[in-house]
């Protein structure tokens, strides 16, 4: 198991850079920035060590939080998306690279991790503020959501309708439950009654 100093002072030295460049911290590995009175763009970090002791590996994700979505959630079926910090749609930040791969930035204990550390917060700054600012209105995230490229299946059959009802449009949310009643079961037949009650 990785060293507890050392993460955390490589998680406090990355804190840091990340608010320089205009985020606010959440917790120890989730942060955010208001894009407007409903929308939070959101980076948090997947950790990996590999069974290294002297090895950290960080998966940047950036994502999209519609703050309505997890009260909406808990209403419907039971969890506050919200309450865990969970973005409505998100990626691995190596995705949006000119690459597209998933990739790790390595930090290793009793090296210079100090161009490691710039290189990853300004990919953060250049790649993920971009995705921000393409995603940042209902609209524009219901569009991201209907393509389902930044959300798992799963997640996207509670979430879209959910979103079709922020926008006003209940009905057409009810429609896109019930084309996928067949598929996803007696659960998603409840869900369907939870949301008619909303």
């Amino acid at each position: 198991m990785v060293k507890r100093v050392f993460k955390k002072e490589l998680l406090d030295l990355i804190g840091v850079e990340l608010l320089k460049i205009g985020l606010k911290k959440k917790n120890r590995i989730d942060y955010y920035k208001e894009l407007n009175e409903k929308i939070l763009g959101t980076v948090g970090f997947g950790i990996s060590t590999y069974g290294r002791k002297d090895l950290i590996c960080l998966n940047p994700v950036i994502g999209i939080l519609y703050k309505d979505i997890g009260h909406l959630m808990e209403k419907t079926i039971g969890f506050n998306s919200f309450k865990y910090f969970l973005p409505t749609i998100s990626t691995p930040l190596g995705y949006l690279l000119p690459e597209r791969y998933y990739k790790e930035w390595e930090f290793e204990e009793g090296k210079d991790n100090t161009s490691i550390i710039t290189d990853m917060v300004n990919q953060i700054s250049s790649k993920g503020f971009s995705f921000f600012e393409g995603k940042a209105s209902l609209k524009e995230l219901i569009q991201e959501v209907e393509k389902g490229d930044f959300i798992l299946k799963v997640t996207q059959i509670y979430t879209l309708p959910l979103l079709y009802y922020c926008n006003g449009e209940k009905k057409k949310g009810i429609d896109f439950i019930n084309k996928n009643m067949i598929t996803e079961g007696v659960r998603y037949y409840n869900f369907l009654g939870k949301y008619k009650e909303l």
